[in-house]
């Protein structure tokens, strides 16, 4: 059989991923497609049946070495992980093919443990293939993933945490220690990087290297649990928490993430009177609130004002009449608005929201504060007497 090389201008087309059902090679999988790529998922199916092993490794371009086994007992884990390194690079010598490989290792080859030393040979073995064959090599060392999806008891503690503070478990630390995280989206943009890389000539991986992939947060497991019972006491009061710094954002999408059956449920507290009723739906740590009010024709809400939080009023059907004080010149401005329309509300003006149609009027608002009866509001009409 002739040996397929892959010439210096070949444009990648085909990328293959093995372990591509785990946790990581489902996620760098959806990634591709979602790039366009075109990608052969491997997974132990493929590598329980030799001949279609070989047709499918034959049509890759590029393959990320994801499959691996990170449970069982220490001489388990070892041999299960060079033995699917041997096997892959003894079905790339039978099929003569080169493609480009990447590697995923882990930061445990610094550790004296048997999945630690299982990576660093695995890694060996790979290598003199690719140096033996000419093929380009990469291997990624990638510290403690998590993301969506992970599988809680298994080998994250970010999906462990999760759990079990949303079903009412209480998390145990066994060690507090720093750990290193990395988000999974962040992990599949690195590989996607080490393709194109490649592929765009911008490193050359004729050689091998061993590239150390930077970790998004170091921190330690008390101070995460810490964070993630933050996170579980802002949900139960229907509080979204700051997500302004990435970590944190991407903590508490994955924390989300494992609500379910009626976690995932909200049932607002209507308040009704006469006027109509009035609800809130979403609030924010650091960035107020909204709440939704029908009003009935010919009712008016609001104569009051603040003195620190700001409004918006937003109309999503309707006509209303929107009136305000200046507390200075005492001049009434006002605004007749059909909705969708939205009007901002200045602090230390009186005012109020008349619905002037024939049908309800729909308002959704904003301010800047979580609604408290005792705060920041001040009876007074906007038309004086």
């Amino acid at each position: 059989m002739k040996r397929v090389e892959i010439a210096d201008d070949f444009y990648m087309t085909t990328i293959g991923v093995t372990g591509a059902a785990g946790f990581i090679g489902s996620h760098l999988v959806e990634f591709l497609r979602r790039n366009k790529e075109n990608v052969i998922a491997l997974d132990k199916e493929e590598f329980d049946d030799t001949t279609k092993l070989q047709t499918l490794l034959l049509q890759c371009d590029v393959i990320v070495h994801l499959a691996g086994v990170n449970r069982g007992t220490p001489e388990e884990v070892y041999t299960g992980n060079v033995a699917l390194a041997n096997q892959l690079v003894q079905t790339l010598e039978t099929i003569r093919k080169t493609p480009f490989l990447i590697f995923s290792s882990s930061t445990q080859i610094d550790l004296e443990n048997e999945y630690g030393r299982s990576k660093r040979d695995a890694a060996k073995i790979l290598a003199q293939w690719a140096k033996k064959n000419g093929a380009r090599f990469l291997t990624l060392v990638i510290s403690n993933v998590y993301g969506d999806r992970c599988k809680p008891f298994y080998n994250s503690v970010v999906a462990t945490f999760c759990y079990q503070l949303l079903h009412n478990q209480e998390p145990q630390i066994k060690e507090d220690r720093e750990i290193e995280l990395i988000h999974v989206n962040n992990l599949t943009n690195v590989f996607y990087k080490a393709i194109n890389d490649n592929k765009n000539k911008e490193v050359n991986y004729d050689s091998g290297c061993e590239i150390r992939v930077p970790c998004d947060k170091k921190i330690s497991v008390s101070l995460l649990l810490s964070l993630l019972q933050r996170f579980k006491a802002l949900r139960e009061k229907g509080i979204i928490p700051d997500l302004f710094d990435p970590f944190e954002r991407n903590l508490y999408t994955v924390f989300d993430s494992y609500a379910d059956g009626k976690l995932r449920e909200y049932h607002p507290v209507i308040r009704a009177d006469p006027r109509g009723e009035l609800f809130e739906t979403i609030k924010f740590e650091k960035a107020g609130q909204l709440f939704f009010s029908t009003t009935k024709p010919g009712h008016i809400r609001g104569e009051h004002y603040h003195s620190r939080k700001l409004e918006k009023f937003f109309v999503l059907k309707g006509d209303a009449i929107i009136r305000m004080r200046n507390p200075d010149t005492a001049e009434l401005i006002e605004y007749h608005i059909t909705g969708p329309a939205c009007i901002d509300i200045p602090v230390f003006w009186p005012h109020n929201i008349e619905n002037v149609g024939t049908e309800e009027l729909y308002t959704l608002f904003w301010a800047a504060d979580i609604f408290d009866q005792e705060a920041d509001t001040y009876p007074e009409k906007v038309k004086k007497d």
